[in-house]
């Protein structure tokens, strides 16, 4: 005789011939779309001792969705009785749960659910908890490999930015490590002082400031080096016949302010180029376009200098402690025709914070 199991149309398991419920998903398989039909309990027998199959748990055991009811005419039939502890006999259909706590993260969850709606965490988790489960054929590694993929399967669902956020508070406290770090590696105390005088923009002019010329040759007759760094508007000036321009340091053809000074880190420079603005000749030069700076003999910087009068405040800061600056004048502004073959520079002022 040939026989022809019976799917279940919720989860699609084969079933023997005769089976009233799912052994995969307890749904009732005696349903043909007759209201008038509905599963066969046992008469005469206390609802807890009601004859139920077994389940035997699949791989997705505590991942099946919760119960819905599926009402046709006016009798209302649980579609899935196993999944929300509501049976096919009244007494269990009209029981009532209360809400608990999860016990890893402390969540509400209402008492259908399978598994902590916040964590994850398998309310079905041994035999004690889920007494119509037969969980005798699995193994500890068994169980173990799908509590992982059941966590797994919980982690994908949720949105990408609550995914990952381990990964990016983690990120930012290692970020917040290496910056302690880097800070605690200096001196705290400077550190504080360094940014008050930034703030309050005090500075002090760097003490026992020398001044030369190289080539000395390049210093206009009767010009000193040092009236460049006296303080006072007696200036220093070099013959201006370039053989070309220069993108950062002294022109072709110029000399270089070399200034030396015990060591010590420059947070600034204070140029006031071209004659003082009170000598009647200032017009008769021309004007220091662009200047280079360089600290120690390393990388040239070039700073662009205004068509004016006034003393220019430039952010060439040294970065660490040096004995010397290297100044040259790589371009001029256009010049009157009569003017003199002559370029000046004021004053030329090292800053510094206060010891």
């Amino acid at each position: 005789m040939i026989t022809i199991d019976l799917v279940c149309e919720a989860c699609g398991e084969p079933n023997p011939p005769g089976t009233e419920f799912c052994r995969n998903c307890n749904g009732y398989l005696a349903w043909d779309g007759d209201a008038s039909a509905e599963p066969t309990v046992p008469s005469g027998r206390e609802a807890s001792t009601v004859d139920r199959p077994t389940i035997s748990a699949p791989t997705d055991q505590r991942l099946r969705p919760e119960a819905e009811q599926s009402t046709v005419g006016t009798q209302t039939y649980p579609e899935q009785a196993h999944s929300d502890h509501n049976y096919a006999d009244q007494q269990y259909a009209d029981q009532q749960y209360a809400d608990f706590d999860c016990p890893i993260c402390g969540t509400v969850n209402p008492a259908t659910r399978r598994y902590c709606g916040h964590c994850g965490y398998s309310f079905v988790a041994d035999d004690d908890t889920d007494p119509y489960a037969d969980w005798s054929g699995w193994t500890p590694q068994a169980m173990a490999a799908r509590d992982r993929e059941a966590r797994r399967e919980y982690r994908r669902s949720l949105p990408p930015l609550y995914r990952w956020r381990r990964v990016i508070i983690a990120v930012l406290v290692l970020a917040l490590c290496v910056g302690l770090g880097a800070l605690l590696r200096r001196d705290p105390v400077s550190l504080a002082k360094s940014g008050w005088y930034r703030l309050t923009k005090d500075y002090v002019p760097v003490a026992g400031v020398q001044a030369q010329v190289d080539p000395p040759s390049a210093t206009a007759p009767g010009s000193d080096p040092a009236a460049a760094v006296d303080g006072t508007v007696a200036e220093w000036t070099m013959v201006w016949a370039p053989t070309g321009e220069s993108e950062c340091g002294a022109a072709p053809g110029t000399g270089t302010l070399v200034l030396t000074f015990p060591a010590t880190r420059v947070r600034q420079i204070r140029v006031n180029p071209g004659l003082d603005q009170t000598n009647p000749l200032r017009d008769r030069q021309p004007q220091p376009k662009v200047i280079g700076i360089s600290f120690d003999g390393g990388a040239c910087q070039p700073f662009p200098l205004q068509q004016t009068a006034t003393v220019e405040s430039l952010d060439a800061d040294s970065g660490t402690t040096v004995t010397q600056v290297r100044i040259g004048i790589a371009s001029a502004y256009p010049a009157p025709a009569d003017a003199k073959p002559l370029i000046s520079l004021t004053e030329v002022r090292l800053m510094t914070f206060p010891s």
